[in-house]
């Protein structure tokens, strides 16, 4: 977890994050950090990152149901209408983010079911943003392109 830490921080380095926040997107970045924290079985050799990656999906693509199975996604599936695109990445800050994905109709409900009821900072927003981005990707209905810490979100 600390390298997503140390992303969050970099992304706020700037100045362009109040208090430097982690996102699913800096999440990533742990597996060559778990790779030596968990054992696996000899016949696994190998494949480490490849199961600790899938592992790390499941995980984001379990919460994403739990916490907002059932919620009310048109604010920002409307963003993708008529081939729109959010981008996203580890260097991209909470305003920028916020900035290219716009006005987004029922955030704050959606804050609201992750745990971010009351919170009003950009860096929570952000994070918002992009855990819903990701897990709509993951139960496909979003695809994602991702090239060189940059992540493109789109139908």
């Amino acid at each position: 977890m600390r390298r997503s830490a140390l992303v969050a921080e970099a992304r706020g380095a700037d100045g362009s994050d109040e208090v430097p926040v982690a996102r699913v997107g800096d999440l990533p970045g742990i597996v060559p950090t778990l790779r030596g924290k968990v054992e696996f079985e000899v016949s696994e050799e190998g494949r480490e990152d490849e199961i600790l990656s899938h592992l790390l999906r499941r995980a984001i693509a379990e919460t994403f149901r739990s916490r907002l199975g059932g919620a009310d996604m048109s604010g920002l599936l409307a963003k993708f209408e008529d081939g729109g695109s959010i981008e996203s990445g580890e260097l991209v800050s909470a305003t920028e983010l916020l900035r290219r994905t716009g006005e987004v109709p029922g955030l704050a409900r959606i804050m609201a079911r992750l745990g971010m009821e009351g919170r009003e900072s950009f860096g929570e927003a952000a994070a918002a943003i992009e855990f819903v981005l990701e897990g709509l990707y993951l139960i496909r209905r979003l695809s994602k392109d991702t090239s060189d810490g940059t992540t493109t979100y789109r139908t």
